[in-house]
C-alpha cells in the first residue's frame, strides 16, 4: 500500500498531538545529573516544554545540557540557579 505525503504528513501531526496532548511517563533524567534534580524531575512534557523555551533540543531528557540550560536561565533572571524546574522557573519559563 502506498501513502501520499500528504497522508504521512497526516499521520506524524496525529502521532505527535498524541504525545503532547498526554502527560507521559516522568521524564527520562540522565544519571549524570545530580540525584536532587532527578528526584523531582517532572514529566516528559514539561521538560519538552521547557526545552523549547530554552531553545535547546526537545527530547524530553533531563540530562547535563538541560540542567545547564535551566540554571543560566535562573541566573539571567535572578532566581537561585540550582538547576531544578520548580514551579517558579516553569513559570518564568513559560511567561506567566
Amino acid at each position: 500500500m502506498k501513502i501520499t505525503k500528504q497522508q504521512l504528513k497526516q499521520v506524524i501531526r496525529e502521532e505527535l498531538e498524541g504525545i503532547l496532548n498526554e502527560e507521559g511517563p516522568p521524564a527520562v533524567v540522565d544519571t549524570r545529573v545530580t540525584t536532587r534534580s532527578a528526584a523531582r524531575a517532572p514529566d516528559k512534557r514539561t521538560v519538552m516544554r521547557a526545552q523549547a523555551a530554552l531553545g535547546i533540543t526537545r527530547d524530553g531528557v533531563y540530562d547535563k545540557l538541560t540542567q545547564k540550560a535551566v540554571m543560566n536561565f535562573q541566573r539571567d533572571i535572578g532566581l537561585d540557579p540550582d538547576g531544578m524546574l520548580n514551579d517558579q522557573t516553569l513559570s518564568a519559563l513559560m511567561g506567566k
